[in-house]
């Protein structure tokens, strides 16, 4: 999970529990018309240990270093106009949701790479045992129609599962696709020999430590015209940041004893 995803899921439990529109603090944007929220991130990523280390695995085509890095970091939450104190209440009270702990648990993620495009062939996901199958009708199919294809199949299968639900997201690329699989610790998937699977990422917590409890500042402030609550809540967080590093393609060994060279691959 990014910084800036870590702050999407923060802005999206808050505006959602509260039912408010939400702005960040210090935005040079007009405040939006009362009531709203107001969230502030206090000390950004107050860093707990030096960052892991995480690099591709030996067969996999990307190069790039992941660095999880551990830390904690204080949210200040404000809501102002009416019944602010019975909003902030809300959201403090949704902090010990299960569903909501979950929300803040970064999701299993698969990437599949279509690499060769055919007319009249399947292309086969198996997750969980479950077959996704798509085949092309077009006589000269792309990359993305393809990917497409898949996306469109195992969107419309829906909550197939009793156990976890599949959402599948375009790529970054053209021919490539993201599936997401919430709340689980992990997932058996396979493919077709046209396409390949290119990264496969455990999830990684991002946790509520706790929270300040609830401070009507209305009359602390004496804005009894503009109600006013405030909550700190800390969490404990891992984001994720990338290093891109060159590839080693091959190296070339000389034996200076005879001559010999050995070339690898």
């Amino acid at each position: 999970m990014s910084w800036s995803d870590m702050k999407d899921v923060i802005y999206d439990w808050f505006s959602a529990e509260t039912g408010l529109t939400v702005i960040w603090a210090n935005q040079s944007a007009p405040r939006p018309s009362l009531p709203y929220g107001l969230l502030n991130l206090l000390t950004g990523l107050d860093k707990l240990a030096y960052g892991e280390l995480v690099p591709p695995s030996h067969d996999s085509p990307n190069t790039a270093i992941e660095i999880l890095t551990p830390g904690r970091l204080t949210l200040s939450c404000q809501v102002l106009g009416d019944n602010a104190e019975d909003k902030m209440l809300e959201a403090q009270l949704s902090i010990d949701k299960p569903s909501l702990l979950n929300q803040f648990k970064r999701s299993e993620e698969a990437k599949i790479k279509v690499l060769t495009v055919t007319p009249s062939e399947n292309y086969i996901l198996v997750i969980d045992g479950v077959d996704f199958t798509y085949t092309s009708s077009s006589p000269s199919p792309t990359a993305l129609e393809i990917r497409d294809g898949l996306v469109a199949v195992i969107v419309a299968a829906g909550v197939a599962y009793s156990d976890f639900f599949v959402t599948a997201e375009n790529g970054v690329t053209d021919d490539e696709l993201v599936l997401k699989i919430p709340l689980r610790l992990e997932f058996t998937l396979a493919v077709s020999a046209k396409l390949q699977i290119t990264s496969f990422i455990a999830p990684v917590d991002m946790t509520v430590w706790g929270d300040g409890g609830v401070v009507d500042l209305t009359e602390l402030l004496d804005t009894d015209w503009e109600g006013r609550a405030q909550m700190d809540v800390f969490f404990m967080v891992a984001p994720r940041t990338l290093d891109e590093n060159s590839l080693i393609e091959s190296v070339q060994i000389t034996n200076l004893m005879n001559s010999e060279v050995l070339n690898i691959p």
